[in-house]
């Protein structure tokens, strides 16, 4: 029953409609200023909604510096993928580095940690659609200019309302609680103090398990093996208390979120605009439903990936078994691993006992 009630029951307080609808007008407003054409487009568009999902709740002169530090932070790691995407190797260790530092920003705080998964999915998704025609230096270009429009949005929202998000001060599904946050300092000295702890050793699990799936996605299913680490990130995520119950509910969301989205894009028109409006209406779901539901934000954050890929690469949904087996490999070395903490974290509790 209890695990019932938490994957089908929705906290209506934490739904976060106007955070939702800010990224919304970021996205319609990159499709008709931006003209450049194809993968560049859509970068700048998901860099606006990433943008708007990770930024930090008050005031605009406390979010500016976090969504200007998560922009520059995007830039680098999109370049990197970009370089990367043609080699297995390439991808693993650049999806590994990407994990480690997004992991060890999770003892910073609740937000953080919210900045760090998005920030490592982007990564996925830049090798995603990775094309030789495509320079890195574009890509990082592109996510700046999708994070300057996030910003100008949020910062006109914010003008105009009186009201903000839903309060954040409750922890969230799987995030880091207030009182594991870092002490203050440079982010090179809390990053090293994080390094030292439960969740520098967390960090390095999470690490060799994206690593793992990232080999054994491509080798089994070379031209989907993304799949693969992109579950893994989705599911084990930094946790004070990892547990079987919350990785049950980013495995079932991430898998209905593949299946809806994979069916409705194999019977989908040779057009683009069905593919772009189930873009839309999955990334307006997954932000709003951020922290209200994590079964339901895994389902529709893999849908929108599942819609960008469509967009950038229309012929790229041929081979369907070979995706669903790529994605069940990471689910199974997810599962491992959320074992694995849990017994780390029954450990440690023993320990102080």
């Amino acid at each position: 029953m209890a695990l019932t009630e938490d994957i089908l029951g929705i906290d209506w307080g934490q739904v976060r409609f106007k955070r939702a609808l800010s990224g919304l007008v970021a996205i319609l407003v990159a499709l008709t200023f931006i003209s450049v054409a194809g993968t560049v487009t859509l970068i700048v568009i998901i860099a606006t909604l990433f943008n708007v999902a990770a930024a930090d709740d008050g005031p605009m002169s406390h979010r500016w510096v976090t969504m200007a530090e998560f922009t520059v932070a995007g830039a680098i790691v999109g370049g990197l993928a970009f370089w990367s995407f043609e080699s297995a190797v390439g991808v693993a260790i650049v999806l590994g580095i990407a994990t480690y530092l997004g992991t060890l920003v999770s003892a910073f705080g609740q937000r953080a940690a919210r900045a760090g998964l998005f920030l490592t999915l982007w990564a996925v998704i830049a090798m995603m659609l990775g094309t030789a025609d495509t320079s890195p230096l574009a890509v990082s270009g592109a996510f700046v200019v999708g994070g300057v429009i996030a910003l100008a949005i949020t910062a006109l929202r914010l003008r105009f309302s009186d009201e903000d998000d839903a309060d954040d001060d409750e922890a969230t599904v799987g995030e880091v609680e207030d009182e594991d946050v870092a002490p203050p300092g440079s982010t090179w000295m809390r990053l090293r103090w994080a390094s030292r702890g439960p969740m520098g050793e967390f960090a390095i699990l999470r690490t060799s398990a994206v690593v793992l799936s990232t080999l054994v996605g491509f080798w089994i299913a070379p031209e989907y093996g993304y799949w693969a680490p992109m579950t893994v990130i989705i599911v084990v995520k930094p946790s004070s208390s990892q547990t079987v119950s919350v990785a049950v509910q980013r495995t079932l969301g991430t898998a209905l979120g593949a299946l809806i989205a994979v069916a409705a894009v194999q019977q989908l028109p040779t057009s683009d605009a069905y593919a772009v409006i189930g873009f839309v209406v999955s990334a307006f779901f997954m932000v709003a439903f951020m922290n209200a539901n994590y079964t339901l934000f895994a389902a529709f954050l893999t849908s929108t990936l599942v819609f960008a890929v469509r967009i950038a690469q229309a012929d790229a949904y041929d081979a369907g078994i070979e995706r669903v087996f790529a994605t069940l490999a990471g689910a199974a070395i997810s599962l491992v691993i959320v074992l694995v903490a849990t017994k780390m974290d029954n450990r440690d509790a023993d320990a102080q006992n």
